[in-house]
């Protein structure tokens, strides 16, 4: 069964990516797509119960891309869920989103980054 869950948010995120990669590699000089799937599997036994489940440890997928706007000047952005492959909701939990110019003297951004 989690096995199925795993795959399914896999499925999912090549959905996304594949909508998303169309507009956004269009308009980048840049595009990465990243990911991590972290799960564990926790064994407890106290001596009269014996328990086993699958946790989620953070996993997530994203996208992180750039582009050139002129000389010396680069539009950044990037783009990060949170997902539990765990849960059969496969609801996403917004991370790391923002997006900003760097240039020579500095760089300025919006969103949501964990520093």
């Amino acid at each position: 069964m989690h096995l199925k869950l795993s795959f399914g948010v896999v499925f999912f995120g090549l959905a996304i990516y594949s909508q998303a990669v169309t507009g956004l590699a269009l308009n980048s000089d840049e595009l990465t797509v990243y990911g991590k799937l972290k799960l564990s599997v926790n064994s407890v036994d106290d001596g009269d119960i014996n328990s086993t489940s699958v946790s989620n440890n953070s996993s997530r997928f994203g996208l992180l891309g750039d582009k050139i706007v002129s000389p010396g000047l680069k539009a950044f952005y990037q783009i990060e869920f949170g997902v539990d492959a765990t849960q059969r909701d496969n609801k996403l939990s917004g991370r790391n989103s923002f997006a900003g110019i760097r240039g020579r003297i500095g760089e300025v951004f919006i969103g949501q980054h964990d520093t």
